[in-house]
């Protein structure tokens, strides 16, 4: 399963949608390298395992993937703000630190939860 991997300043964390064969599906975090080579090795041999929370199906779940994506946007924004956001890095959610609760806190304020931790 392919996923979106986020890179921060020394850690890679994964999140977001992954776009599988029979729809979405919403990723929980894990931060699985502490150094940024280390992560770039890991990146290339492919070696992040996505969990899978929420799945969707594109032709009949329409509006769930809409208010995903919608509550995405709203947790950038406030992620922007607050200035935790860095558009020059790469990954979906480009975050400075692995801090997933700043996430979950930003997606919350606007009554929309995008990320879960185990």
């Amino acid at each position: 399963m392919k996923g979106t991997i986020v890179m921060s300043k020394n850690t890679q964390v994964e999140t977001g949608v992954a776009i599988l064969e029979h729809g979405f599906a919403l990723l929980e975090p894990r931060a699985w390298a502490t150094k940024k080579k280390e992560g770039e090795e890991a990146a290339k041999a492919d070696a992040p395992k996505f969990s899978a929370g929420v799945d969707f199906d594109k032709k009949t779940q329409a509006d769930q993937i809409k208010k995903l994506l919608a509550a995405q946007e709203a947790a950038v924004e406030v992620l922007r703000e607050k200035g935790e956001w860095d558009d020059d890095l790469p990954g979906k959610f480009p975050l400075y630190d692995a801090d997933m609760k700043k996430v979950q806190a930003s997606a919350t304020d606007k009554r929309k939860v995008i990320l879960s931790e185990k």
